[in-house]
């Protein structure tokens, strides 16, 4: 785990807006069977002949086709295979004698106001610490949007697979998992947790068929940067889980000492207060360069350089627009890199014209000062708010240089009615300068 990850995460993590998301891999000290053990256990009612096919599914991990196998040559139905779960999970699961012998009280007493999980049993909420209200099956709650993500409520665990509480509510089966997921809740939590918060998810080895189809499936709303627990992973899965599911691996060595013991190293460096031992930042996020001469001589030939030029304004006002101009269409790019919703770009842009047209009326209405119109937009979006769309934005707040840069980047829009004065020149006249 580099130091760049593990200061990126103490800052989410502080900020509340870390939300682990926890699998079958952390209920092992429990003795609670995994999906694929589950699906073995109900697998005595299959004659002998026709059990290889359900062992070869559950050898390359694809579980539905192992659970389909199960209820056609075993005969169960989809009620079958819920009561049977909760009578296994029932019947083998333990309690740990040490809370050193498990993560649950490692995430219990940390500051997680929500926490969600496809595991079916229950010994999280033990461990939580604090104030907190009962666990919650995602598929069954009718609670708000705004309980679901921004309400500072007491801490809360949601469970998306179900509980052995209501054995209608678990999720084994292809179409049961489909029933779920195509429901509005799901798509919108998934859409604002990904806007609002960052996922840590812990305990999944992601050749779980499960979880690789949850990613999949909402793929689009996953737009920031989240992150997965993996013990030793390969190069070849690191850079699979960040191209196809944009997800960051931090990887820990379980041959050092243990699972638990590992996991618990990282929630320990997550939470901690003290400062890292080094930094190993990311340039294109934390370091500011001036942009290139050539660059700048380029911009030259920019609309947004032109519509200054209509106006009477200064020769150094010019120039540091189109410092300006580039720093925000840096900052513009590095969002989209962030995998930041297009939509939070477009907002963004939207409270910079609405603001301009503001100073507009207001200003240069009474005026009609050029270059006295500029000034006071440079220094009153040097100081932009972006209201409730800043807490989505927080680990990557713009610089008061590129505030100031993001009605340039407005201005070399022809759709956009950005201008320095009355001065107008039209496309053809443009391009023919060009």
């Amino acid at each position: 785990m580099t130091d760049h990850n593990i200061t990126h995460l103490r800052k989410i993590y502080s900020q509340g807006r870390l939300v682990p998301f926890i699998g079958a891999g952390l209920s092992i000290p429990f003795k609670i069977p995994s999906w694929g053990d589950l699906i073995n256990e109900l697998s005595t009612n299959v004659p002998a002949q026709l059990l290889p096919a359900i062992e070869f599914e559950l050898s390359t991990k694809n579980y539905w086709n192992a659970v389909d196998s199960l209820m056609r040559y075993g005969r169960y139905d989809e009620r079958q295979i819920q009561e049977g779960i909760v009578r296994l999970v029932q019947a083998k699961q333990v309690r740990c004698p040490s809370d050193e012998d498990h993560n649950y009280s490692d995430i219990g007493r940390l500051n997680f106001q929500r926490i969600l999980t496809t595991n079916y049993d229950q010994w999280l909420y033990d461990y939580l610490e604090g104030e907190r209200l009962f666990p919650q099956i995602l598929s069954q709650s009718s609670v708000s949007s705004h309980e679901l993500v921004l309400d500072e409520s007491p801490k809360r665990i949601w469970h998306l697979h179900g509980n052995i509480s209501d054995t209608g509510s678990l999720v084994l089966t292809r179409n049961k998992y489909n029933q779920v997921y195509s429901e509005e809740k799901y798509k919108r939590l998934f859409s604002l947790i990904s806007g609002s918060f960052v996922l840590l998810f812990m305990g999944f080895s992601f050749d779980d068929e499960y979880i690789r189809q949850l990613i999949q499936d909402y793929n689009d709303t996953f737009q920031a940067r989240h992150f997965i627990l993996l013990d030793r992973p390969s190069e070849e899965i690191i850079t699979d889980l960040k191209a196809k599911y944009r997800l960051e691996v931090i990887s820990y060595d379980s041959t050092k000492s243990s699972h638990v013991k590992e996991i618990r190293r990282i929630l320990n460096e997550i939470s901690s207060t003290e400062p890292p031992s080094s930094l190993q930042t990311d340039e294109d996020e934390f370091f500011v360069e001036p942009p290139d001469p050539e660059i700048k001589e380029d911009l030259n030939k920019n609309l947004f350089c032109k519509k200054i030029k209509l106006e009477r304004i200064d020769n150094e006002t010019y120039e540091q627009s189109k410092d300006f101009f580039f720093f925000a269409d840096r900052y513009i790019r590095k969002l989209r890199k962030k995998r930041f919703d297009e939509r939070v770009i477009m907002t963004i842009l939207t409270v910079c014209a609405m603001k301009y047209a503001n100073i507009k009326k207001i200003s240069y209405g009474s005026h009609f000062d050029s270059q006295l119109f500029i000034d006071e937009i440079h220094e009153q979006f040097g100081c932009l708010e972006y209201g409730r769309l800043t807490k989505v934005i927080q680990e990557c707040l713009p610089f008061d240089f590129e505030n100031k840069g993001l009605i340039h980047v407005l201005a070399d829009d022809w759709e956009k009615d950005i201008w320095w004065g009355d001065n107008r020149i039209s496309r053809d006249e443009y391009y023919a300068e060009q």
